[in-house]
């Protein structure tokens, strides 16, 4: 009878703490977000962190807040470097985009839909397709380049502020932590009952070698279909594979999606870049081959990357990672995408440490429930 009555009041206080939590999530969403984004830098930089205390400095180590210091540092260096290395590549294709017309893509396409038509006529469909187009891309490119300069000069800079307070809070948070590894842990010590903190300590440690995989293999595995894919597209003569390629990394983030976005994507690039060539003797067949280098990137991501991310890291079978992936789609469109397989992975090591203990709870409580003599 006690027993019953101590799980009833622990289910209720779980209930109860699951509920604060999530109203403050959803009120300091923000704030919740910086901190996020602090212990991702805190897994991924934690290892280079490690390596750069145990280094000895005239029979010293190096001090814990140096190493954290020059951890951010190196995370600093590599944003410049990418500001740096695609800013001006993405800044160039934007104005190429903005000095196409809708008379410019249809000379380009003319042919290809001339043929279009005239396969339809044969079966009886009239359709006037070089019109209809025209008038959705000149729609199209009017909403994209036509806003005046002062709005979009205010929303660069509005965004541009966002992102930067979001760098230093992250960042102020994440020194902290690489700082002192145990500081997380410490500050939960200090709300959780005595009784539950070596079951709180085995969770975080699980969390964190967990996420710690994924994210470095999450990184490899970016780092390499762009690399492959600048590879491949330079190969066979197509100009901004770099842009490309780093465009067909970053849309790996998202599953199963993300890849028909870039290959999409890379092929308007491709056709907005030579669009003053021949469609049949130039865009087609460099198009056809771009498709092709990078359905090969693909293969070569699906059939040895992503076993080893999802199998070997997440321990996660690729039909639960899709339906996962579905769901947060449903709930969050791309965001969620992005950010279902790591929140699963922690929703999965929450459920599996809550099992384990509700499976030793009766066994604690056995005696409780003896009868009375």
């Amino acid at each position: 009878m006690f027993s019953s009555r101590y799980n009833f009041l622990f289910y209720v206080k779980v209930i109860f703490v699951i509920g604060g939590f999530a109203f403050l999530v959803y009120y300091f969403w923000d704030i919740f977000l910086y901190f996020i984004m602090g212990l991702i830098v805190t897994i991924v930089g934690r290892p280079l962190c490690e390596a750069l205390a145990r280094i000895r400095l005239y029979k010293k180590r190096v001090p814990r807040g140096l190493s954290a210091g020059i951890t951010l540092i190196v995370f600093y260096i590599l944003i410049l470097a990418f500001i740096a290395l695609f800013i001006p590549l993405i800044v160039q294709q934007v104005e190429i985009l903005s000095s196409i017309k809708p008379e410019d893509v249809l000379r380009a396409i003319r042919k290809p839909l001339g043929n279009l038509e005239e396969k339809l006529a044969q079966i009886g469909i009239v359709v006037h397709i070089e019109e209809a187009l025209r008038n959705y891309l000149a729609e199209v490119l009017s909403k994209i380049f036509d806003s005046s300069l002062l709005s979009s000069i205010i929303n660069v800079v509005s965004k541009i502020g966002s992102i930067l307070t979001a760098l230093f809070a992250a960042s102020f948070m994440a020194y902290f932590f690489l700082q002192d590894p145990e500081l997380l842990k410490n500050l939960l010590f200090q709300v959780v009952p005595p009784s539950y903190k070596e079951a709180l300590s085995e969770l975080l440690e699980d969390l964190r070698l967990n996420l710690q995989k994924y994210f470095i293999a999450l990184i490899i595995q970016t780092s390499c279909v762009t690399f492959l894919s600048v590879l491949f597209l330079s190969l066979i003569g197509v100009k901004n594979a770099l842009l490309i390629g780093f465009m067909c990394g970053a849309l790996n983030l998202i599953p199963y999606i993300g890849p028909i976005i870039s290959n999409i994507l890379s092929l308007l690039i491709i056709l907005s870049t030579h669009i003053h060539q021949d469609f049949y003797t130039f865009i087609f067949p460099l198009q056809a081959k771009a498709f092709i280098a990078l359905l090969l990137v693909q293969l070569i991501d699906n059939a040895l990357l992503q076993p080893i991310i999802y199998s070997n890291t997440l321990k996660s079978h690729p039909l639960e990672i899709f339906v996962v992936t579905l769901m947060a789609a449903r709930l969050a469109g791309i965001p969620g995408m992005i950010a279902a397989i790591p929140a699963y992975t922690v929703l999965r090591i929450l459920i599996k440490e809550l099992i384990r203990y509700f499976k030793n709870t009766p066994t604690q409580n056995s005696k409780t429930d003896a009868p009375l003599p």
